[in-house]
């Protein structure tokens, strides 16, 4: 297995989606060829979540993916480079570096202990190294005691120093989840049979079509007629949405297909919904089905539309969808 290494969730939520990755507890997440960890911010959170994982999972390569810091004005923001030499700084710089696998045109990194938040701490650490960030030098000390090839690459998010916004920088995470997945997918990945790969059945972007093979490997392991289910799925898609739109609409259903808890919330939840479609409305849950909320929809043209309204409420029950939230998802 393959081990995949990110400090925070919002860097690895496009990964844990495309690649239909399955928890296995907290920050832990697996697939029969990843094992995907989120170790929090820092060298001691990886200290304590990647020695562990590293000790139960047979790894034979591990890839740290995530954003760093340029200590140098001549490096262009969201490049990505890969990471050759790696260095670590605790209020004073540690006498042991790790050199990682990597390629040609590879640039060393320092570690920091704490963020870098001033342009005076940021010219300190570029004696050492043109990029930075919180935690490869702790993933590289771990893996190098298993003996584990380390490859890392980074999305330069931001120059370091006084300049930083570390809330502006959580508020793009998906914009680099989505870069560092596309990234990803231009590395080298397990290869499998041409004709086990089933083409998709309209234009997808590079992360819907990744999603999308995903899907197809996991349903085809389950044993289901794939194209049955797929040409049903397509047949009740709504015309009139856009070419993304259907792309999404397909792998959603897909999603749901691969995972027996969420189609029976749908399932359920599409049961009590029943009054309101009745009437032209619409019930929106979120697509997770995890928050205790939901939006009702309804296009008013006339005064009978109202009426009906008001006898909703007496229909529907909010205590039926809290017990589905809670866990009860018979059909």
């Amino acid at each position: 297995m393959n081990l995949l290494i990110f400090a925070h969730r919002g860097e690895a939520q496009e990964f844990i989606k495309n690649l239909a990755l399955k928890s296995a507890g907290k920050d832990l997440y697996l697939n029969e060829d990843f094992v995907l960890l989120i170790t929090g911010e820092g060298i001691y959170e990886v200290f304590t979540k990647l020695g562990p994982v590293l000790g139960e999972y047979p790894i034979k390569k591990a890839f740290n993916l995530g954003i760093a810091g340029a200590l140098e004005d001549t490096i262009g923001l969201d490049d990505f480079h890969e990471i050759k030499t790696v260095y670590c700084h605790t209020g004073r710089p540690l006498f042991q570096s790790f050199t990682l696998d990597h390629q040609k045109d590879a640039l060393d990194l320092i570690t920091s202990d704490e963020r870098v938040l001033s342009n005076t701490h940021a010219m300190k650490l570029s004696n050492f190294a043109p990029l930075v960030d919180r935690e490869l030098w702790a993933i590289a000390k771990l893996c190098n005691e298993k003996s584990i090839p380390l490859r890392s690459f980074k999305l330069i998010s931001d120059m370091a120093g006084g300049a930083t916004d570390c809330f502006d920088l959580k508020q793009k995470a998906m914009e680099f989840s989505t870069k560092l997945l596309e990234f990803w997918l231009t590395l080298e990945q397990p290869k499998h049979s041409e004709d086990s790969e089933v083409l998709p059945p309209m234009p997808m972007s590079f992360t819907q079509k990744a999603r999308y093979k995903a899907l197809t490997k996991s349903i085809k392991l389950s044993d289901l007629d794939f194209k049955a289910l797929e040409e049903n799925i397509l047949n009740d898609i709504g015309p009139s949405l856009t070419a993304k739109q259907k792309a999404n609409a397909l792998l959603d259903s897909l999603e749901l297909v691969t995972n027996p808890v969420k189609l029976a919330t749908k399932t359920k939840f599409d049961k009590l919904s029943t009054p309101a479609s009745e009437i032209g409305a619409k019930l929106i849950f979120d697509k997770s089905f995890e928050k205790k909320k939901f939006t009702l929809q309804m296009e008013i043209n006339d005064q009978k539309n109202i009426e009906n309204l008001s006898k909703l409420a007496d229909k529907l029950k909010f205590s039926d969808f809290e017990k589905v939230w809670n866990g009860d998802v018979d059909v």
